[in-house]
C-alpha cells in the first residue's frame, strides 16, 4: 500500500496510521509506503515518533522524495490518501495511470476524480478509512478491475490527449 504525499500535516498521516494499525490484525502481512519529502520539522518528529512508540516501523516505511515513483507504484496494490484537504492531487492521478484500487478521503477535486473507481471516505475519519481499505482488501480483485477502469478514465479525462482536444476546440472557438 502506498501514500504518495509530503509530510505535512494536511495528508493528516496520523489518521492513516490508526487506520493500517486496525488493519493490521486482519493483513499482518501489508506494508504501508510512504513516498513524499520529509521536511524534518515537528510534524516530520511526530510521525516517525508515532511509529516507533506503536512498533511499526517494520510495517510503515519512509521511503522520502524518490525519482521511482512509477516504478514503486507498480509494485503495490493499492494507493491512499488521507488528506484533511486537496486541490487536485497528482498523486491520486498517479494512481490512476498505474492502474491502482484507491481509497482516498472526500476533500477538493477527490470525489470528481475518482468517481465511482474508487472508494470515498470522510476527512479524518479513522473508522470510515479502515473500513474503506478493509472493503478493498476483501475484495481485491474486483478492486483491481476497478483500477483498471480507474486507469481508463483518468487517461481519457486526465491526460495530455484530452488537454490539447479541449486546447485546440478552445482555439477554434475564438479564431
Amino acid at each position: 500500500m502506498i501514500h504518495l504525499a509530503n509530510l505535512r500535516e494536511q495528508k493528516d498521516h496520523i489518521t492513516l496510521f490508526k487506520a493500517f494499525e486496525k488493519l493490521l490484525t486482519s493483513y499482518p502481512e501489508w506494508t504501508l509506503l510512504l513516498v513524499g519529502q520529509d521536511f524534518e520539522d515537528r510534524y516530520s518528529q511526530e510521525l516517525h515518533g508515532w511509529v516507533a512508540a506503536h512498533n511499526l516501523s517494520s510495517h510503515i516505511k519512509f521511503l522520502g522524495t524518490r525519482l521511482d515513483v512509477t516504478a514503486i507504484l507498480k509494485d503495490v496494490s493499492l494507493g491512499v490518501l488521507s488528506s484533511k484537504s486537496e486541490g487536485l492531487p497528482v498523486a491520486l492521478l498517479e494512481y490512476g495511470l498505474a492502474a491502482l484500487p484507491v481509497v482516498v478521503t472526500d476533500v477538493g477535486a477527490c470525489k470528481e476524480v475518482v468517481q465511482d473507481y474508487g472508494c470515498l471516505v470522510p476527512a479524518g475519519d479513522v473508522n470510515a478509512l479502515f473500513q474503506g481499505l478493509m472493503n478493498v482488501l476483501t475484495n481485491l480483485e474486483e478492486s483491481k478491475l476497478r483500477g483498471i477502469r480507474f486507469q481508463r478514465h483518468v487517461s481519457t479525462t486526465f491526460g495530455a490527449q484530452a488537454y490539447i482536444t479541449q486546447l485546440v476546440a478552445f482555439y477554434k472557438h475564438i479564431s
